[in-house]
């Protein structure tokens, strides 16, 4: 014959730790913006950095100064846009936290 027993837990979730939502940033200050038709960029210490989430942009111009803060991304699931034959060395992608004037 087999005995089959359960155990009940009792987990108290207000008392787990909460999992971090705001994300820190790799790189701040103030950057460069930098457009072709390979996409958006932010120069920072003569560094390009490419933008997934370039429509935080949209409203500056190119070679406007801002204040931003920035996440580095290993890949950019945004649409990326038209084709373009030129090439524009970066270091790679980012997401944009913040960005002010």
């Amino acid at each position: 014959m087999y005995e089959i027993s359960f155990i009940i837990t009792y987990c108290d979730y207000d008392k787990l730790p909460k999992k971090q939502t705001t994300e820190i940033p790799d790189i701040e200050g103030e950057m460069t913006i930098v457009r072709d038709c390979t996409g958006t960029y932010l120069r920072h210490n003569n560094l390009d950095y490419q933008v997934c989430n370039k429509k935080l942009l949209k409203k500056f111009n190119i070679d406007e100064m801002v204040i931003v803060s920035i996440k580095k991304l290993k890949t950019c699931y945004e649409e990326i846009g038209e084709i373009c034959l030129l090439e524009h060395e970066n270091e790679g992608w980012v997401k944009v936290l913040s960005v002010k004037k």
